[in-house]
């Protein structure tokens, strides 16, 4: 049972840093936009970088979380043929 819980406590954790970096990113958006209307080219550059590398954890954290999910929902499967087929 604690296996079930450590999953969903990760795949929630995981969840919530892909969020925030989304929410991150549209900050970072904003800041590009502001930066160009005002005619500041290197921080709107700084800005897109950071928002890019935003996107990119973004994109990370939903893939580690689908990777650890399908993996270890192989694992409980597995766990619980073995306990119910055993018993």
């Amino acid at each position: 049972m604690s296996q079930i819980m450590k999953l969903k406590f990760t795949s929630k954790s995981l969840q919530r840093q892909a969020r925030k970096c989304e929410k991150d990113e549209k900050s970072e958006k904003l800041k590009v936009k502001k930066a160009i209307e005002k005619g500041n080219m290197d921080g709107s550059r700084i800005y897109a970088e950071n928002a890019i590398r935003k996107r990119s954890e973004q994109i990370n954290y939903q893939h580690r979380e689908s990777t650890e999910n399908d993996g270890d929902n192989g694992f409980i499967r597995a766990s619980v043929c073995e306990y119910g087929c055993s018993s």
